[in-house]
């Protein structure tokens, strides 16, 4: 059965209105403090201060305008997770260098959640794949980490974390209930947004440093092209051709560099190809106006993509 937005949504209302009620919980919280939690990158971090408000103390391991791909945790991370109850990680393979420093903290007592792997997750994530298929001219693994930047699927990220939130501290399971069904509310409208201004635009095509967009482009109708296919730098003259090749075969007007990577050869790209450069910010940065939050992060993308493909 194919779930339409709407369905889905609701599934979701009653998922966090159930969240903490299984029946294998882990021990509440030992201080009658805050819940201490790490999240690996910022989006989630966001989200888990949305729902936790006063009563959870986040930290995010991810330094602003850092990429999370092949970064090394530092000793401070490790003295962090030792002292937090949980930690928060995206997991596909982005963010494992989290899950060895909570290794060696050793000592803490500090609960791993790996949010992609959440089996509810799962079914979300293998109904989106049958619902939309891949069109994109390159290899898009199942594996791609970047899911986050699907506000649908931040949704299942949001009932693990309210379900984590209440097993942790039973005492204040409303509070958590109540502001992940508001945040959830914040998260619809967004799907709502982009289904509605990304269905208008001309222009469908677009390329970007690194393939962060996968899920976003598939979801709403647009085809990402990426100049590093790993993020990683590994750009070799044969995939630099066919970027060449499919930014003129299918006129590419507007291509974006992304605040964790250099620009130098997206902006030459533009210059061989006639193509205005755009900004996407797939991380966020607390400290900068309009991507100091998941929701600003994601509405200054929105404006981008619109302004670029739009005319």
């Amino acid at each position: 059965m194919k779930l339409t937005p709407r369905a889905l949504g609701c599934l979701v209302v009653l998922a966090i209105s159930a969240a903490g009620c299984s029946k294998s919980k882990p021990p509440p919280i030992d201080s009658p403090g805050k819940v201490r939690v790490v999240a690996t990158i910022f989006p989630i971090a966001d989200l888990l201060r949305q729902v936790g408000g006063q009563r959870v103390e986040v930290s995010c391991m991810l330094a602003a305008g850092r990429s999370p791909h092949g970064y090394q945790a530092k000793a401070e991370h490790v003295e962090t997770l030792n002292k937090a109850n949980l930690l928060f990680m995206v997991g596909l393979g982005v963010d494992e260098w989290a899950r060895r420093a909570a290794r060696t903290a050793g000592s803490g007592q500090v609960r791993v959640v790996e949010l992609a792997k959440d089996r509810d997750f799962k079914g979300v994530y293998d109904q989106f794949a049958k619902t939309y298929p891949t069109t994109a001219p390159h290899a898009q693994h199942a594996t791609d980490p970047h899911v986050w930047l699907d506000p649908v699927f931040m949704q299942s990220f949001l009932v693990a974390a309210v379900g984590e939130l209440v097993k942790a501290d039973p005492l204040h399971a409303e509070d958590y209930r109540t502001a992940g069904l508001a945040y959830l509310a914040s998260l619809q409208k967004l799907d709502e947004d982009y289904r509605s201004t990304i269905g208008l635009l001309k222009h469908k095509h677009f390329l970007t440093y690194h393939p962060a967009f996968t899920y976003v482009a598939r979801r709403y109708g647009l085809t990402q092209f990426a100049l590093d296919e790993i993020g990683l730098g590994a750009i070799s003259p044969e995939h630099l051709e066919k970027v060449l090749k499919f930014l003129k075969e299918h006129q590419v007007k507007a291509i974006f560099v992304e605040p964790q990577f250099p620009a130098e050869r997206i902006e030459s790209l533009a210059k061989q190809t006639g193509a205005s450069v755009g900004r996407l910010d797939p991380l966020g940065n607390p400290d900068r106006k309009g991507y100091d939050s998941y929701l600003a992060m994601m509405r200054s993308n929105l404006l981008a993509l619109q302004g670029a493909l739009g005319d």
